[in-house]
């Protein structure tokens, strides 16, 4: 007995001094050192850690290795975790932040995700959804993203996949109907970009079916005074321009406009919509 409560604490004082280690590795990363981060999680991969512990260092050093433009390497790490479904998940997510969908579909496209751990299937499913949408895959793509969307516990990504789906009925499925419902669950996020982005979408599927007010009532989901990033900020104007032109609302649409280009750097596409926006409705961008 005593030597087991022996075993016990020596694990715990393992553990703590892993999480501390690890701790001290991600601040290096956050403080803009990768290669000095990178060095502290090899070498806790490199310790007398768990399997579970050298799986975690080990990924983390192949998703920062990936960031430096080291692809090879950051596989080369990725396929060096111990345990199988990890490493496969890893190497994944370094090909999707690569944007290499064929080269996704070509290794993974086999893969069945079911038979993986839970907290793993949401984000591989997730990027091999992306994967088949960008080669235009649709029903392989709306599988893995609805498989996505009920594994995801991360709300960031899970508004993200919601998303994903709607666009994937919207634009590859032709089912504006079930896009609508994909964009409507990202409104339960917590992320105000996400839930800004659905609307956006949603309510551009009730203008091109000519039902404006329904469309200004999607966009009002979104209090505009939560939404501060230009980025941001200015395509949603855009859209409350565009629709209340659409319903001959022109005073208010021209408002939204000339709101918009108020901004500071608002992105190109928005600033084109707007002055066209203004152009159409008599006035001008001055």
């Amino acid at each position: 007995m005593k030597l087991a409560l022996f075993l016990l604490l020596v694990g715990l004082a393992l553990r703590a001094d892993y999480v501390a280690s690890r701790a001290a590795a991600a601040a290096l990363l956050k403080a803009d050192k990768p290669e000095e981060a990178l060095a502290a999680f090899l070498e806790l991969a490199a310790g007398e850690g768990s399997e579970a512990q050298k799986s975690d260092a080990l990924e983390q050093a192949a998703l920062i290795c990936n960031r430096l433009d080291r692809p090879a390497e950051a596989v080369e790490l990725a396929r060096r975790i111990p345990h199988s479904p990890t490493a496969k998940s890893v190497e994944l997510q370094l090909l999707a932040e690569r944007r290499q969908w064929r080269q996704i579909v070509d290794q993974f496209g086999g893969e069945d995700f079911t038979v993986w751990p839970d907290l793993l299937i949401g984000p591989a499913s997730y990027w091999r959804g992306h994967a088949h949408y960008a080669l235009k895959n649709a029903e392989a793509a709306r599988d893995d993203l609805q498989r996505a969307c009920h594994y995801l516990l991360e709300d960031n990504v899970l508004g993200l996949a919601f998303i994903a789906l709607g666009d994937t009925y919207r634009h590859q499925l032709g089912d504006v109907d079930r896009a609508l419902q994909a964009y409507r669950q990202a409104y339960q996020r917590r992320n105000v970009y996400k839930r800004c982005q659905a609307a956006m979408n949603a309510a551009a599927i009730l203008r091109e079916r000519g039902e404006t007010d329904a469309a200004l009532a999607e966009l009002a989901v979104i209090p505009l005074e939560q939404v501060t990033l230009p980025y941001w900020r200015g395509n949603l104007l855009a859209a409350w321009g565009e629709t209340l032109t659409q319903a001959g609302k022109t005073a208010e649409a021209s408002a939204k406009f000339r709101e918009a280009l108020a901004l500071n750097d608002i992105p190109d596409q928005v600033r084109k919509t707007c002055e066209e926006g203004l152009r159409k409705l008599g006035g001008n961008a001055e």
